[in-house]
């Protein structure tokens, strides 16, 4: 019965859970990808300023909460890989809340979903273009409200 979601035999509440923990997921990532800017943002400003000093001076770097005195040359690439590494990660992470997101809106089209609040917001495909409904009608009596 689970594994058959083509065929619409979920209950009620497992249907909302799915969702539910759809949206989590999607909200985990995307509090992921904002952390990871700012560690962008942060790694950008080192490297510029940086590159303003002469690659002999002396300069501190936080290793495992511990500060280590090291020279301008050593650093710069450090931070130069860490940035590198973490424009990857986001990349990723941008590609994977994309196609979650698809996979939720497909889940929520599919299941008929609607969410307390939202006017229609995925609900433009099945609706003809008219006049949206007012936010407390609820059209048709399939559907799950989340």
């Amino acid at each position: 019965e689970q594994s058959n979601m083509e065929g619409g035999s979920f209950e009620q509440q497992e249907i909302v859970r799915l969702f539910q923990r759809m949206r989590s997921e999607c909200g985990e990532i995307t509090q992921k990808i904002a952390e990871l800017n700012g560690d962008r943002s942060e790694h950008k400003l080192v490297l510029t300023a940086l590159g303003e000093l002469e690659p002999t001076r002396r300069c501190y770097r936080l290793v495992g909460g511990t500060l280590v005195e090291r020279t301008v040359g050593d650093v710069a690439p450090a931070v130069t890989g860490n940035l590198e590494s973490i424009e990857s990660t986001l990349v990723k992470l941008t590609a994977e809340l994309k196609r979650k997101e698809e996979l939720m809106t497909e889940f929520k089209l599919q299941h008929k979903i609607r969410i307390v609040g939202e006017e229609g917001e995925g609900d433009d495909d099945t609706q003809p273009p008219q006049q949206p409904p007012p936010p407390q009608q609820k059209q048709g009596g399939a559907g799950v409200l989340v």
